[in-house]
């Protein structure tokens, strides 16, 4: 990669770009003793209004500029520039497609960026869920290197396909889809050894923290002392080591979560984003920016190969396969030859345990309860999944029929038996647990809906000898939590290990035997267009945990619509028949991949006026969007819409043009700019992947 030039003694002005809304970088006066000093790419600090922040310089230059220039608030600091040409160019990139102000970009890619603030969402982990895992980590990968195992014939077919491109020394994009099992990471691991053979280097991405320090110990077993981690929640200092080494040409692979796609590895010549699919590759606050889509632009510019794998594609993926963009690859067999785990389906409405009202809904059906003893009898291990933590989802007044909500959120509050009290999952409010109904006083307060802590004691109460370990976002906040809790299945410490999708994928235990997804249509009730596709992902993902070692596994799916065809389809194991279904859908809504979406969301603290807004916007838009052959949805109340203490209105425009829809959403950035009128907030969001 090349590197930015010393400035000359004659270039005084340098255009910086500042972490805040305004998009343009402002000019300033380089003072005369640091002329020639001053390069692009340095970190700087400059004054900005009554304050002094910091900004990154991106040009250096003796255009002509206003009088009365503010000069630069002192030296560069660190005293070498942060980002080379390269870099500068990828995020010059995301601030142009994603509409972010290039400062805010430049200052989430650097080594002292901001950490994203952990999300409390229903679908996806972002990157910001477990704190401390790397040093554990650390611990646990001080194993001799490995050798490499032999690829099977399918895995050697592939790979050659792959070297093949890798070869051309040019960019392209490959979809590697493998069913769960199939050893797609030793075919990133035996292309990662021949780019480092050539002096090349590697970028490993993971949807998540979790899934990238479990695959840390494995690749450094094969690689040693040249394999990095880089993620959001490492510290300050460690993240500046680790891009440190990486830009000296120390390191030669990065394994990390999103913002890895940021570290200044020399000469790279491969990038691997696993599980490609996962939506906590897309940042949920400014700048938004996707980190496969960014991953991609990143081996464009470098000319890299691209090698994106998972069991269940994005459609996005899957129809750039059809239209030839990207080049498939598909492994169909399960490594060392290991059958395909068992299905069945559990319809639950006509299950014994099925309440005549309908109102309750059994847990457990004869069936699962019967296998799980089966595998205990047989010293196997469980796994039992279920998308929902807390006690309780819902608590109401039995007399009145009040609901316990947020008063901050839309949303009703969930009981946690081991705090006692109730937790709002998406602002983070806590409340002690009610001895009365707020309403009408009543002290009779029914318990309703299952989540992960009541599971626990069910489970508790069936089976009392089983040795019990539930993991979701509650029992992994202590630092090494979670690897901890790798080491405890994996010393078989653990019978039944039961939570939410945080189990659901990248775990590889041989002793888990048995898989149970209590309510496997729960995921596709939410109204968004992905919710059977992401309902597909994560029961196929779930149902991959089963039989990975020498033991044939069986997965148990309990439903109450065996007859849709995203239960169909992920109990088959088949892809194709759930993308054919699906596709259907999007096509004649006209939804991606058959185009492309900009959202807009509105909120603030006066429901009114967001509401207005956005109308405003709307009504300012349509003209535009009408010549522009876009067409827009809404405005409308989101689903939740309120949260955190502000009403949310949104509107979605979508259309086969990328660049009209940036068109129009520049106009209303226009119109109400992110710092907003009257408290009103505008976030824009290019293609979204919630809009909940």
């Amino acid at each position: 990669m090349s590197e930015p030039r010393s400035s000359s003694p004659d270039l005084h002005l340098a255009d910086v770009a500042v972490p805040v809304a305004v998009r343009a970088p402002f000019t300033y006066l380089i003072p005369e003793e640091l002329r020639g000093i001053v390069q692009v790419g340095h970190r700087v600090l400059v004054p900005l209004g009554r304050r002094r922040t910091h900004g990154f310089v991106v040009r250096v230059h003796a255009d002509a500029a206003p009088e009365r220039l503010r000069p630069l608030g002192g030296p560069p600091s660190p005293p070498e520039p942060v980002f080379d040409a390269h870099l500068l160019e990828l995020t010059r990139w995301i601030s142009d497609y994603y509409l972010a102000p290039w400062g805010e970009v430049l200052e989430a890619a650097a080594p002292r960026g901001r950490a994203p603030r952990e999300k409390k969402k229903k679908t996806g982990d972002p990157e910001a869920g477990i704190d401390g895992e790397s040093e554990v980590l650390e611990r646990r990968t001080t194993t001799p290197l490995d050798p490499p195992p032999a690829l099977e014939p399918e895995q050697s077919e592939v790979f050659e396909r792959l070297r093949m491109s890798l070869d051309e020394h040019r960019f392209s994009v490959h979809l590697l889809r493998g069913v769960p099992g199939s050893g797609k990471t030793e075919i990133y691991l035996a292309l990662a050894d021949l780019v480092l053979r050539e002096g090349g280097t590697v970028l490993l991405l993971e949807p998540e923290i979790g899934l990238a320090t479990q695959i840390l110990s494995r690749v450094r077993r094969r690689f040693g002392d040249r394999v990095g981690l880089y993620h959001s929640m490492t510290g300050v200092a460690e993240r500046r080591r680790t891009w440190e080494r990486a830009r000296s040409g120390d390191l030669k692979i990065i394994v990390g979560a999103r913002s890895a796609v940021f570290v200044p590895l020399r000469d790279l010549r491969l990038v691997v984003v696993d599980e490609e699919q996962e939506p906590a590759y897309k940042q949920e606050e400014s700048p938004r920016y996707h980190g496969r889509d960014t991953a991609i632009m990143r081996a464009r510019l470098a000319g890299a190969t691209v090698v994106l794998g998972t069991a269940t594609p994005s459609l996005e993926a899957w129809w750039n396969v059809r239209a030839g963009k990207f080049t498939g690859h598909i492994l169909t067999r399960r490594y060392a030859s290991r059958e395909p785990a068992r299905v069945s389906v559990v319809d639950l409405r006509n299950d014994p345990g099925m309440a005549r009202d309908s109102r309750s809904i059994p847990l457990f059906s004869g069936l699962l309860i019967q296998k799980i003893r089966a595998r205990l009898q047989a010293g196997e291990q469980s796994i039992l999944f279920l998308n929902r933590r807390g006690h309780s989802t819902v608590v109401q007044c039995s007399d009145c029929g009040e609901m316990f909500r947020c008063n901050r959120c839309e949303v009703v509050l969930t009981y946690h038996r081991t705090t006692s009290d109730l937790r709002c999952h998406h602002c983070g409010l806590v409340i002690p647990k009610p001895e009365s109904c707020p309403a009408c006083k009543s002290e009779l307060l029914h318990y309703g809906g299952t989540g992960t802590q009541k599971l626990e004691e069910k489970l508790a109460a069936l089976f009392p000898q089983a040795r019990l370990l539930r993991l979701d976002a509650d029992t992994t906040r202590r630092r090494g939590s979670h690897a901890a809790h790798i080491d405890a299945i994996e010393r078989r410490d653990v019978d039944i290990l039961f939570g939410t999708q945080m189990l659901a994928k990248g775990f590889d235990f041989p002793s888990v035997t048995l898989v149970g997804v209590l309510l496997a249509d729960r995921e596709m009730g939410l109204p968004e267009m992905r919710a059977s596709e992401r309902a597909f992902q994560i029961l196929t993902q779930v149902a991959g945990r089963a039989g990975r070692g020498s033991v044939r596994g069986e997965v148990v799916l309990q439903t109450l619509l065996p007859e849709h065809y995203v239960i169909h389809s992920a109990a088959a194991g088949d892809f194709e028949a759930f993308a054919a279904a699906e596709i259907v859908h999007r096509q004649t809504l006209g939804y991606p991949p058959f185009s492309r979406m900009v959202h807009l969301l509105f909120d603030g603290p006066v429901e009114q006026t967001v509401e207005r807004r956005a109308e405003d916007a709307a009504e300012a838009l349509t003209g535009p969007a009408r010549r522009e052959d876009v067409v827009i949805l809404g405005p409308a109340p989101m689903f939740l819409s309120r949260l955190k203490g502000r009403y949310r209105w949104h509107l979605s425009m979508k259309g086969a043009s990328s660049e009209a829809l940036h068109r129009l959403a520049r106009h209303a950035i226009e119109r109400i700019p992110p710092l907003g009128t009257r408290g009103v907030r505008l976030h824009v969001d290019v293609d979204p992947i919630h809009t909940l």
